[in-house]
């Protein structure tokens, strides 16, 4: 659908039910499907703010260390940049710029562990 690869979505989302199913099954208890699916998209939803805030902090390391200068391109630098872009962008365009000094995953990584707490909080 769109640009959501909806194959891995769904096998992303059966494996994480089958793992919740697991830990409960070990605990003895019973889980409805329903609770078993609205837990398990929490999950991945807590998951993929995490690599969002684990990759925004590797982003702003590797800027420290000009990754890429003169040696060519780095493939992580890129794979973090195409991860990253679409949210630090918007936050990029709504702030002054500060100098050499780029805030933005700093913001970022504010408003993605807002969010985090909001979402461990259902």
């Amino acid at each position: 659908m769109g640009r959501i690869d909806t194959a891995a979505f769904v096998l992303v989302l059966l494996l994480k039910m089958l793992e919740i199913w697991l830990i409960a099954m070990l605990h003895g208890v019973g889980v409805p499907i329903f609770t078993l699916f609205v837990v398990s998209v929490l999950a991945l939803v807590r998951l993929v703010i995490w690599i969002y805030i684990i990759s925004i902090i590797i982003q702003a390391v590797m800027s420290w260390f000009q990754a890429g200068g003169a040696m060519g391109r780095n493939p992580v630098a890129d794979l973090v940049f195409s991860l990253n872009h679409p949210i630090l962008a918007p936050i990029r365009r709504i702030m002054p710029q500060t100098g050499m000094v780029d805030l933005s995953p700093l913001v970022a990584i504010i408003g993605l562990n807002v969010l985090l707490i909001f979402v461990s909080s259902i």
